[in-house]
């Protein structure tokens, strides 16, 4: 039978190790403002190092999961269940995990909240210029600088015309004819050559 003392530690292992894989989740995978709040207190206040949320956050969580529902369950007998080792030999493992992450290696960058956070505003850039485009009729360059072009609004705020030509047409489009070759100061001096002077 289960005492209050391994019930209130169980109860207490899971609700923290629950607790430290929601604030991992809105840390790495949210934009609200308590995950804002939750990476500004990981920086500040519970900083182990360059994989704090990466590793050590997950790993301390799961490891209070594993231990709590192995106090709930086998509060006496543990060692005499398969479950009892497996749960007991998780908690232990993450603990393990959480511990080895407090060495500053390197991991790749989708385990760092910096690189999730980046990705999720590159992809709400995408989406913002497919909408304009969308509503503009426009195709935009792709590319590290390409930038939107430049748009006449008329007086009722509207996207016109691209700027640069009255009325938005094309100036190479606008003539039918191309333009006459410009006389060189060789064929004045020399009177002409083939055609006396005259641009062929």
């Amino acid at each position: 039978m289960v005492s209050s003392s391994d019930m209130y530690g169980a109860i207490g292992c899971l609700a923290l190790g629950g607790l430290t894989l929601v604030n991992w989740g809105f840390a790495m995978f949210s934009d609200h403002w308590y995950a804002d709040m939750v990476r500004y207190q990981s920086k500040r206040w519970f900083n182990f190092g360059r994989n704090t949320e990466s590793v050590i956050t997950p790993a301390a969580g799961l490891s209070f999961i594993f231990f709590g529902v192995g106090m709930f369950l086998y509060p006496v007998d543990a060692d005499e269940s398969a479950m009892g080792w497996i749960l007991g030999g998780g908690a232990v493992f993450f603990l393990f995990v959480a511990v080895v992450g407090l060495i500053p290696f390197r991991l790749p960058g989708p385990m760092y909240p910096e690189w999730q956070l980046e990705r999720r505003r590159r992809r709400a850039q995408e989406a913002a210029r497919a909408n304009w485009e969308h509503e503009t009729g426009s195709i935009v360059s792709r590319g590290r600088h390409a930038a939107p072009p430049k748009t006449a609004t008329d007086a009722g705020g509207q996207y016109g015309q691209y700027a640069g030509d009255t009325g938005g047409e094309d100036p190479l489009k606008s003539s039918d004819s191309l333009p006459m070759r410009a006389r060189s100061p060789r064929d004045e001096d020399s009177d002409g050559g083939p055609g006396g002077g005259m641009n062929i």
